[in-house]
């Protein structure tokens, strides 16, 4: 596959992600929505046997409204990503610029899985989304990324702010998983005192009875459901393990 015939955005609202088997990673996302409409979004992108790139995200308001305000950033992302190798910040900047024209207001995360001289990197670029988490047996442990004080991770995209974007970025290797999500699961729970948040978030993963992309993805979404039941926001939980 050539860097200028993109594939279309691959976007199963549950299910495995469609990566070819030579790619390095495997990922599965599930969403649990509160009704038809509504701001969540995300997408991943084959940008070539190298290159993978996602964006998660969260139209401000709920139902309809959230769609509205999410619709213009994922068509905007659609056409950044087809314009040459994807760069978070760059993607992100973009995305700032749709908002204020389109006076839409929204989280979003953009990150890079890449192929670099046989070293997989990832980069990563939040407006106001929660961050990454990342699971390591063996190197990083369990960490957020990019951290709150990092540059990295931005304001939320809102018409009336105009700031250029950054990234980070750092090395994965061979095991680690790479959890994405929206706050319908990181702030189930906050309204009784017991928000679910990365705690909760580290514990489903070490509950989860096999180590593949679905069963922490599920394992997220079910403890965040018992910790508020029912889930008073859609909830996108995203995750991608490195082989």
């Amino acid at each position: 596959m050539n860097a200028t015939a993109k594939p279309p955005l691959c976007t199963p609202l549950t299910g495995p992600l469609p990566f070819p088997e030579s790619a390095p990673i495997e990922g599965y996302v599930i969403r649990k929505s509160k009704g038809r409409y509504g701001g969540d979004f995300h997408a991943a992108v084959v940008v070539n046997e190298r290159t993978f790139c996602f964006l998660l995200g969260d139209g401000r308001g709920k139902g309809a409204i959230g769609t509205l305000q999410m619709l213009p950033l994922m068509t905007a992302f659609q056409l950044v990503v087809g314009e040459s190798t994807p760069v978070p910040s760059y993607i992100m900047d973009r995305l700032a610029e749709v908002s204020r024209t389109c006076k839409v207001e929204a989280t979003a995360l953009c990150f890079v899985v890449s192929r670099i001289d046989n070293i997989l990197w990832l980069t990563v670029s939040s407006a106001g989304h929660p961050p990454l988490i990342l699971v390591s047996r063996s190197h990083q442990g369990r960490l957020e990324f990019p951290r709150p004080d990092s540059p990295a991770h931005g304001r939320m995209l809102h018409p009336a702010l105009d700031c250029q974007m950054a990234q980070d970025r750092r090395e994965l290797y061979s095991g680690d998983f790479i959890i994405a999500y929206t706050d319908g699961i990181s702030d189930a729970g906050q309204e009784r005192g017991r928000m679910f948040g990365f705690g909760g978030i580290v514990a489903a993963v070490e509950s989860a009875a096999n180590q593949t992309p679905k069963e922490f993805a599920q394992a997220i979404l079910k403890n965040a459901e018992e910790c508020e039941e029912p889930l008073r926001d859609d909830a996108t939980v995203l995750v991608i393990r490195v082989k």
